[in-house]
């Protein structure tokens, strides 16, 4: 947990995260954790820190009151979940694209100013374990598919728009598409096109309890199971965000209007010591907008 609120060890975003770790090493890992701002599977399980943070580190409500601004897409005076939402999402990409130039520099073997679907797999390979390994073929092909999707302009190379598009699946919807189709693939035991929790869980990594956890949270009509737009939501990190936010507004919409207030807003400043997991964490990622935009 950290300080003020639990940050559980998330279940592997499979092959996001290991993509990831295969070729940017842990700079990549720590970026793409940041860009969970998003997304990532920021935990609401029991077992809250009762540590507080000092209020004197809290956000000011002047900071709330410029981050409200920025979240009301619509100039209603408002902020609606919709708002918030579609805002994590497109700050997933604009923390990932901080580090854009140099991903793009790491993988342009050919110094072209652009990645080719070969320079792609040469840097699988080089990180792959052992390094230098040879790449299977079903590897290759899953590679290939995404690196499609991702080549917006489709001239066969990936400006740095389109390389983030690549390796953060969750910022763009068809790549995302195609990794969730491998996890299902990866997963789905008997073929049957979706996932039981057995399915689901890795209990080398956590225990069973852990994952019955957030599969009930993925399971968003509740009938036991995973198809394939649960489990690619869930791995985007959208089902976490999603929920963190409806509980955020849930808490701090006073006049239960289903929006929040300039006023309201700013007064959920103090959530993230609320020990309420889902609250504490809708609060860190809001933090670290405001951060970002050093407001």
């Amino acid at each position: 947990s950290s300080v003020g609120i639990v940050l559980a060890a998330p279940p592997p975003q499979t092959a996001v995260c290991d993509r990831a770790v295969a070729v940017g090493g842990m700079k990549a890992v720590a970026r793409l954790l940041v860009s969970a701002s998003l997304l990532g599977h920021a935990s609401g399980e029991e077992g809250a820190s009762e540590t507080r943070l000092p209020e004197d580190t809290l956000l000011t409500a002047k900071q709330m009151h410029h981050m409200h601004t920025r979240l009301d897409e619509n100039n209603d005076g408002e902020v609606s979940l919709r708002e918030i939402l579609d805002y994590a999402t497109a700050m997933t990409r604009t923390l990932v694209t901080d580090g854009a130039d140099d991903m793009l520099k790491d993988r342009d073997h050919f110094k072209d100013g652009e990645v080719h679907l070969s320079e792609h797999l040469h840097s699988l390979k080089l990180a792959n374990d052992p390094p230098g390994a040879a790449l299977t073929d079903e590897v290759k092909k899953h590679e290939a598919e995404k690196f499609e999707v991702a080549d917006a302009n489709g001239d066969g190379a990936l400006n740095k728009q389109e390389l983030i598009s690549l390796m953060f699946p969750s910022t763009h919807d068809g790549v995302m598409e195609i990794e969730a189709k491998e996890i299902m693939r990866q997963k789905d035991k008997d073929n049957d096109g979706k996932l039981t929790l057995e399915e689901f869980m890795n209990e080398d990594v956590f225990e069973k309890e852990h994952w019955a956890y957030h599969f009930d949270r993925a399971d968003a009509d509740g009938n036991g199971y995973l198809d394939l737009l649960e489990l690619k939501m869930w791995e985007a990190g959208h089902t976490d965000i999603d929920h963190m936010m409806r509980a955020l507004i849930r808490e701090a919409d006073k006049d239960g209007n289903g929006q929040l207030s300039p006023e309201e807003f700013a007064e959920a400043r103090h959530l993230i010591n609320s020990h309420r997991d889902d609250e504490s964490a809708a609060m860190l990622h809001i933090q670290r907008w405001v951060g970002h935009h050093e407001l």
